[in-house]
């Protein structure tokens, strides 16, 4: 019976060990990430201490200080600061996550950087201590790739919106999807009126039958 506890109490130990070793290992090799646990102390001016963090966060965010939590707020947007400090004090008061996108300035790289945090308020203990468990995450790369897109997306709308060409987009069916001024010009309709046209109901100046031209493209291209 003794033996048995011994070795139970061995393999419990074993287990911890290797717990301990997974959690150290995704701590440290953290990259693009860090997780931290915050400990708030006062709610109203976020004043709190770092429980732990990842040593990523450096790399990160360009903390000289990681375990100094005022050094995390100091280099937020000014346009962001204020929505993320208020999403702040809302998740310590009323007990909900805190998800918040922002720019941050990098000084080693002195360029401001995206970075998306997430974090669940926890009481714990008779006092009912606040703590945030977390996640930082280094969104800056798709941030860019967003952006990029939009701009090409704005450059195209900006070509089809002033083109002197007439550009008319149907769907299979032949109703239109969307069209420029000049087509709107050329056919003599408002374009509001020929957005809500089909080609079934457009005619040429000549006279000839759009939809019967149309049914004609899309059997011989």
């Amino acid at each position: 019976m003794f033996s048995e506890v011994i070795t139970q109490r061995k393999q419990t130990e074993i287990l911890l060990q290797e717990s301990e070793g997974h959690y150290r290992s995704l701590f440290e090799s953290a990259q693009g990430f860090a997780i931290y646990r915050n400990r708030t102390i006062e709610e109203e001016d976020l004043q709190g201490r770092v429980v732990f963090v990842s040593p990523s966060i450096r790399e990160i965010m360009g903390v000289a200080d990681p375990y100094d939590l005022s050094t995390w707020f100091e280099n937020i947007h000014p346009d962001d600061l204020p929505r993320v400090m208020q999403n702040q004090i809302e998740s310590a008061q009323k007990n909900i996550p805190f998800d918040q996108q922002m720019r941050i300035y990098h000084p080693a790289k002195q360029e401001w950087r995206w970075i998306h945090a997430i974090s669940t308020p926890t009481l714990e203990g008779e006092d009912g201590l606040a703590y945030f468990n977390g996640i930082i995450i280094d969104i800056t790369a798709q941030r860019r790739a967003e952006q990029t897109l939009q701009e090409r997306e704005n450059f195209l709308r900006a070509i089809f919106e002033n083109s002197l060409n007439a550009i008319i987009v149907p769907d299979d069916a032949g109703n239109y999807l969307s069209a420029n001024q000049s087509a709107a010009d050329m056919f003599g309709y408002p374009l509001d009126t020929l957005l809500q046209m089909s080609v079934a109901e457009l005619q040429t100046a000549g006279g000839a039958d759009a939809a019967d031209r149309y049914r004609q493209y899309l059997a011989t291209g």
